[in-house]
């Protein structure tokens, strides 16, 4: 797609597949908490259905480095931008900047992308930088989303205990439609969904007809995702019965859509232990979403947040958690 002197960027194909999963291999060892990542027909065949698509740095003939779109399973033209790997000797050389360029202007066009978001590891500062060279904002923190483990193979991570994500997200045009908000994060969503044009409403609905849940677990990383795709009349017993078999992961992510009766079942999800994550733009095909998070004790001191919005998001998160266990 692009060349800058002997680095070239090239779109991952059947040849390059094994390559790549090596490439997991040389930066995580076994430790990588997706484990689909080490499985080269399962990794091939996410290319070829459309879930993902890969973008590969070579130099010469070599794969040095990496990065990927995935394709949300709540929203079509949302796409989380993952997997920006560079062998540690090939760092320094901007090959991280040419996949992330090539990304932005090449291969999201083609995927016909509404937004993208991406999760930069709060252990170090160099992903959010960049994260936030590519015109994304800070709107969620995901608690103790990762092992320390994930991170030991690289020393550019620095991180004792369980790491945090912080959640950056860009959108190709303004959504007009109504954003319904809870009336205990009411203001804290306004603020944090800043840069990003909404009509909001405060909901005085409750929950109406049934609920439905999607959960992905991930046993080796310990972190369970919820999804609810419906806000129902048993909102608080259906997520309580969802998420019973993750009770025991040290973190549990759920997403909740911000449409009509998000206040009612906010209260329910807060009386069994979830506290605020943060605004998710686009996050369903038909209403932004919203992060909240049940998880053991953060290392505050090891979160780092590089710009004015990320301390801040800290600040809103920490003090929910704190103020209100």
């Amino acid at each position: 797609m692009s060349v800058k002197s002997d680095i070239s960027i090239r779109r991952l194909d059947s040849s390059t597949v094994p390559a790549v999963c090596e490439l997991y291999r040389s930066i995580y060892g076994e430790d990588f908490p997706i484990p689909w990542v080490y499985d080269p027909v399962e990794l091939e065949k996410r290319e070829e259905d459309g879930r993902q698509a890969t973008l590969l740095a070579f130099k010469d003939d070599r794969i040095v480095g990496q990065v990927a779109a995935v394709r949300s399973p709540w929203n079509p033209k949302l796409f989380e931008l993952t997997g920006l790997l560079v062998l540690p000797r090939f760092r320094g050389l901007g090959i991280g900047g040419m996949l992330a360029s090539n990304l932005m202007s090449q291969l999201l066009p083609e995927l016909g992308w509404v937004a993208r978001y991406t999760e930069s590891t709060t252990a170090h500062d160099i992903s959010q930088r960049v994260d936030l060279k590519m015109g994304h904002r800070h709107c969620a923190l995901a608690l103790n989303l990762l092992p320390p483990s994930t991170y030991r193979h690289d020393d550019i991570f620095i991180a004792s205990g369980r790491v945090s994500c912080v959640m950056g997200f860009a959108e190709k045009e303004d959504d007009a439609s109504a954003v319904y908000l809870p009336s205990r994060y009411a203001e804290v969503l306004k603020e944090l969904a800043e840069g990003f044009s909404r009509d909001f409403v405060e909901d005085d609905g409750a929950p109406e007809g049934k609920s439905s849940f999607e959960v992905s677990a991930f046993p080796v990383a310990g972190t369970a995702y919820g999804a609810a795709l419906s806000l129902g009349e048993g909102f608080g017993a259906d997520l309580k019965k969802e998420l019973a078999p993750y009770d025991s992961f040290p973190a549990t992510m759920l997403q909740l859509p911000l449409v009509k009766g998000i206040d009612r079942a906010v209260e329910e999800a807060f009386a069994q232990g979830f506290r605020l994550g943060g605004f998710l733009p686009r996050w369903f095909e038909n209403s932004d979403g919203l992060l909240l998070q049940r998880t053991g004790l953060p290392r505050w001191d090891e979160i780092k947040a590089v710009t004015p919005r990320g301390q801040r998001l800290l600040g809103i998160v920490r003090k929910d958690r704190e103020t209100l266990l």
